[in-house]
């Protein structure tokens, strides 16, 4: 309890002072009192007994005597003249000689009072002036306990001024009234600082009831900021920080409000407008049914409170020229379903609910982004040239529209479930596009992953370069461009229809049937899933094709073309059509296929990693074909099953022989030095599949082993494998050289002379056989009756030398022979003493010479067949046999040298 006089009492009860006695009507307690000049405090009570407190009573009437009850009271301290508020000539009226904390302040008309130290009031007037008064705290602090009131000047053209300035000042509340003809109540601060727990309000003629902020001041409201005067925020910031309900004076000269209230909210009282920055730190502020602008940045939140702003009421007006950045724990709500405009795009790391009316982005181009996900029932974009730019997740679950452009960036994810008709969509992320709306967007470009899910109709689409378009339903695409290199578009759904056009990489997967026309696809061409695709047009693919497991492809009869990989895991079901592969690099095939109609024309070739068949006319216009352990088959019968243009086979192939008596048919081979075909003549109707290839060099068994010189031959060998043709009659002809002039050393070794070939041949063993017909690039075979490998080349010689009498097929008989007896192409040379016996025809040899004291006996009429000279030193005799020649020898005198015998000489053909 304060008293008048300054003594306190603290009572167990109610003590009353009454015309300066103290009666007391419940036992009193007692106190110990300390007084000073200007007060008695009361420090402790303690409970006495009844008559010491009689006695105390009786002290305090005493004291009372001695300090009178005028002098104690709070002072209406008065201004008496212009000055400092801590001299005692600017004050009348003052107890203390200038005002006191508990001291009410009235300064007068004509006064202005001037700070030189901090100082504390109970309350002040600035009274109504005839001429210009106030009060300038000078960068010092006044903290007045109750009211500020200024009063507006009584006479015209006359201002009342309370100018912080740098200070700092508090106060319950401060009311500013102004009236007509420029009588003006100021209320000024710059970097200052204004406190009130209170409300700060206006009266009488609003543009005369002003206040104004010059620079950066921090002004903290309690209550309410009213309407009705004239506000110039500067640079400064008004903080809304009250526990009870608040409201926002109408006013569009706000710089920066900050809402960090506790309890109640704060709302509009008007139309607002805040030229810097709304930052609503805690509790909810409510826009309201009145028009609302802030031209700088809206904050909602710091990351730790929760705040909240609302649009509240469908009327008025909100615009949002700044970035509005939700932080996490806080809220931006639309209950009300209000439209409003943002210039400067969201950013919600916290919850932004849009309501269900349209959302206008115009004026500037912005972005919308933030770790939450957005939901805007109704986006328009306004503005030739304004872009909304999508960082985050955002959700159009309505309508799209405007003049404007919506750009999806590389890091957004945008979400249309309803209907667009603005002016663009760039998708550089990801795009989904669902419902049943019609998305009449002109110019809808994708560089980032798009994808098609509902039954839209929409009016164009660009896939552009790195692209990638996912139709998973039956939407309808008026104009797709596709052709932009690297884009992909797949087809995902069950049954669909492909947009005919030119694609680069198109992917028909997910299930069901694709049916599609003609097509042109630039790069890849795929199935996956369990699609199954038979185009009623001609595709061409100018990369890959690939049909997955699971998949069907169905050729038709069309003419189709690939100019990559073939890669079959699926189905191909190949109809009466053709395939022609055409590309520029080494194409390859993955996985059995039979093809009806084969078309290669590459002359990078081909490489083929599983066994193919053509099952009508394989054609070969360009390029090698390898096989590798892999067999090309044309099963159709030969020798209509192969077109050979310029291309061959590095490999296996394998023809159908028919019936047909005769029949020739070609093997268009090659190996790594180049085209060398196998040709074959069969007689008789045995049919069946024989398999035919060419290998590079000369066979490894060696020239001992296969009767061939191989340092003089043709640098290629051949294989006839039998299929279901088990056995036949043919003639075969084996070409060394691709052209007519051979290429030495590469097709046939130096030295060679072609005209000397022959031809072996292993079936178990190799053998020499008939020769037919020679050229200058190939060999002719004949009589043939099995099937082998087969060399060509001059016929190898070696000498065999007798190293004893005997028998000439026996083997103990010679030495240095490769096959143990002379062989065809040998030299057999008969030594000094040793008798031999011609038991059987000789194979023809190269030459035959009789030693000296060497004897060769013809036991009956076995033949000696030669290519060269006979030399005789020794003995001779032929029996009834002969001696055959080269017809190319006319003198036979020339064939022997030494005794003269009398036998038969006949010559051969060579």
């Amino acid at each position: 309890m304060v008293w008048r006089n300054s003594v306190c009492f603290s009572l167990f009860s109610s003590l009353q002072i009454v015309a300066g006695r103290l009666s007391d009507s419940k036992p009193p307690h007692t106190h110990d009192a300390d007084a000073s000049p200007s007060r008695l405090r009361c420090l402790a009570c303690r409970r006495t007994p009844p008559a010491v407190l009689r006695q105390a009573g009786w002290i305090l009437v005493m004291l009372l005597s001695v300090f009178p009850a005028s002098s104690a009271l709070a002072a209406a301290c008065s201004s008496a003249a212009t000055g400092n508020w801590s001299a005692p000539a600017t004050w009348s009226s003052c107890s203390g000689g200038v005002p006191g904390a508990t001291d009410t302040v009235t300064v007068n008309s004509t006064h202005t009072v001037t700070l030189t130290a901090n100082a504390a009031a109970a309350g002040i007037t600035i009274n109504a002036a005839t001429a210009a008064n106030g009060i300038t705290l000078s960068g010092f602090t006044l903290n007045v306990n109750g009211a500020i009131t200024m009063t507006a000047p009584s006479s015209n053209s006359v201002t009342s001024t309370f100018n912080v300035g740098a200070g700092t000042l508090t106060a319950a509340s401060i009311t500013i009234n102004g009236r007509s003809s420029s009588r003006v109540a100021l209320m000024t601060v710059s970097s200052g600082t204004i406190t009130t727990t209170g409300s700060i309000n206006f009266a009488g003629t609003s543009s005369n009831a002003r206040f104004t902020s010059t620079g950066a001041s921090t002004v903290n409201v309690g209550g309410n900021f009213g309407s009705g005067g004239t506000l110039a925020g500067g640079t400064g910031t008004i903080n809304f920080n009250g526990g009870a309900a608040q409201t926002i004076g109408a006013y569009t000269t706000y710089n920066n409000v900050t809402i960090n209230n506790s309890a109640g909210g704060v709302a509009l009282a008007g139309s607002v407008t805040i030229g810097g920055t709304l930052t609503v730190t805690r509790g909810t502020f409510s826009v309201g049914t009145a028009n609302f602008q802030v031209n700088g940045p809206t904050n909602i939140g710091d990351g730790t409170l929760v705040a909240t702003l609302n649009q509240s009421s469908a009327t008025g007006t909100a615009v949002f020229v700044g970035l509005v950045t939700v932080y996490p724990s806080s809220s931006w709500t639309n209950t009300s379903n209000e439209s409003v405009t943002f210039r400067g795009g969201i950013t919600s790391n916290g919850t932004f609910s849009a309501g269900t009316a349209t959302q206008t982005f115009s004026t500037n181009s912005q972005a919308i982004g933030g770790s939450s996900a957005i939901t805007i029932q109704r986006v328009t974009v306004t503005g030739s040239g304004v872009a909304l730019t999508n960082n985050g997740t955002l959700t159009v679950a309505t309508a799209l529209g405007g003049t404007g452009g919506l750009t999806n960036s590389s890091v957004g994810t945008l979400n249309i479930d309803g209907t667009s008709s603005v002016a663009t969509i760039a998708n550089a992320g990801v795009a989904n596009i669902s419902g049943s709306g019609a998305i009449t967007t002109a110019t809808l470009t994708n560089t980032g992953t798009l994808n098609l899910s509902g039954t839209n109709t929409i009016t164009a689409i660009t896939n552009s370069s790195g692209g990638t378009l996912n139709v998973s339903s039956t939407a309808s695409i008026t104009t797709l461009t596709a052709n932009a290199s690297g884009n992909t578009v797949n087809y995902t759904g069950a049954a669909q229809t492909v947009k005919a056009t030119t694609y680069h990489h198109l992917n028909l997967g997910g299930s069901g049937a694709k049916a599609m026309a003609t097509s042109t696809v630039n790069g890849n061409f795929s199935l996956t899933g369990t699609a199954a695709n038979a185009p009623s047009g001609a595709l061409t693919v100018r990369g890959d094709f690939t049909i997955g497991a699971g998949t069907t492809f169905t050729a038709g009869a069309l003419s189709h073309s690939v100019g990559g990989n073939w890669s079959n895991s699926g189905t191909f079901t190949a109809g009466t059509g053709t395939v022609t592969f055409n590309g520029t690099a080494q194409q390859t095939f993955t996985g059995a296929t039979t093809f009806a109609n084969l078309t290669l024309n590459n002359a990078a070739g081909f490489a083929i990693n599983n066994n193919m068949t053509v099952s009508t006319v394989l054609t070969l216009t360009s390029g090698g074909v390898t096989t590798s352990g892999n067999t090309l088959v044309a099963s159709a019968n030969c020798p209509g099953s192969i077109s050979r243009t310029n291309g061959y086979v590095i490999g296996n192939l394998q023809l159908t022989i028919p019936t047909t008596n005769p029949v020739t048919c070609s093997y268009p081979v090659g190996d790594s030095i180049g085209y060398a075909p196998i040709s074959i003549a069969k007689t008789g109707t045995n049919t069946g599949t024989l398999t035919g290839r060419v290998d590079s060099g000369d066979h490894p068994d060696g020239s001992a082993a296969v009767g061939i010189n191989q340092l003089k031959n043709a640098n290629h060998y051949w294989t006839l494998t039998a299929g279901t043709l088990s056995s036949a009659t043919y003639t075969a002809t084996f070409q060394f050289c691709a052209t007519g002039a051979c290429v030495i050393p590469t097709e046939v070794d130096s030295g060679a002379v072609t005209g000397n070939f022959i031809v072996t041949k292993k079936s178990g063993t190799w053998s020499s056989q008939t020769v037919g017909t020679k050229t200058a690039t190939s060999t002719q075979a004949t009589g043939l009756t099995s099937f082998g490998i087969f060399e060509v080349g001059e016929m190898v010689t070696t000498e065999c030398v007798s190293q004893a009498t005997g028998n000439w097929n026996a083997s103990s008989t010679w030495t240095s022979c490769r096959g143990g007896i002379p062989l065809t192409g040998d030299n057999a040379t008969i030594a000094n003493g040793h008798n031999v016996t011609l038991n059987v025809n000789t194979p023809t040899l190269n030459s035959l010479a009789i030693n000296s004291g060497g004897t060769l006996t013809n036991t009956g009429s076995n033949t000696i067949t030669l290519s060269n000279a006979m030399l005789n030193a020794g003995t001779y005799s032929g029996g009834s046999g002969a001696v055959i020649v080269p017809s190319t020898f006319t003198n036979t005198r020339e064939l022997f040298c030494g005794q003269r015998h009398y036998y038969a000489v006949r010559q051969f053909q060579q």
